[in-house]
């Protein structure tokens, strides 16, 4: 199973005030770089929990298993092309779209009827427009931004590669268990 970002479609998981206040900065001057360290944050919290901060396009690829897929995204908005590859269709190997009865959406699982093979799904995935980051993973955010900040320098020789412990207890109710 793989999932490719495949457009980045604007916007920042947080406001950048968020996470100057946070740091307590009063400068622009490192504007750029912070915001690029928050949306390193957000996707790495991304993989952890599944739980997409801004509204992206992706591409899953994997197989149907006992009649369903699992999308790797949480807060799913909307499918947008059900491929399939499989003697099933037909002669071709290429990827045929699949009609819409031979899958439903059931959650964050596509649920195949008729068909057993290699899928390819694109899909929206992010908050909604009334959607707010749930507070707590809006916090691991804020904590992994701030420790890229302070950590982005060798420090008496030195370099902090341990994250935060209380970062996994942030993170903990949303982490993905992959079995």
């Amino acid at each position: 199973m793989s999932i490719n970002r495949l457009t980045h479609l604007g916007g920042d998981p947080l406001p950048l005030s968020d996470v100057k206040a946070h740091l307590r900065l009063e400068t622009d001057a490192e504007d750029a770089l912070l915001l690029d360290y928050l949306r390193a944050a957000a996707a790495h919290l991304e993989t952890i929990t599944g739980f997409a901060f801004v509204s992206d396009n992706y591409e899953q690829t994997g197989w149907v298993q006992a009649g369903f897929v699992s999308l790797q995204r949480r807060n799913i908005l909307n499918i947008g092309k059900v491929e399939g590859r499989s003697s099933a269709i037909g002669e071709s190997n290429d990827w045929q779209e699949l009609p819409d009865h031979y899958w439903s959406l059931e959650d964050r699982s596509l649920k195949f009827f008729h068909y057993q093979g290699q899928v390819r799904v694109t899909f929206r995935a992010g908050p909604s427009d009334d959607a707010i980051i749930p507070e707590n993973l809006k916090q691991a955010l804020l904590l992994l931004t701030a420790f890229f900040f302070e950590n982005r320098e060798v420090k008496d020789g030195q370099r902090t590669l341990t994250l935060p412990s209380i970062l996994a207890e942030l993170v903990a109710p949303f982490r993905e268990v992959r079995l």
